[in-house]
């Protein structure tokens, strides 16, 4: 993988694939080397959204202080 960016959408999208070919949350834990909280974090995100939950983007904060420094400027 070129940037860990990408590494991570990779990671998130493979657990969403062992996921909906049934494997349990804890193999999956094992298959990818994360934590519970974290498999169940992607797969919420890809109920909530489908695959466009598991792209990596801004944090709410960050977008916030964004949206108000652009509020500024106008």
């Amino acid at each position: 993988m070129k940037t860990t960016k990408t590494r991570r959408v990779y990671e998130r999208y493979q657990a969403i694939y062992f996921y909906v070919q049934g494997f349990s949350i804890k193999e999956i834990m094992n298959m990818i080397g994360r934590s519970k909280k974290t498999i169940y974090n992607y797969v919420n995100a890809y109920k909530d959204t489908g695959l466009n939950g598991l792209l990596m983007g801004q944090s709410q904060q960050e977008n916030h202080v964004n949206q108000l420094l652009n509020k500024n400027r106008s």
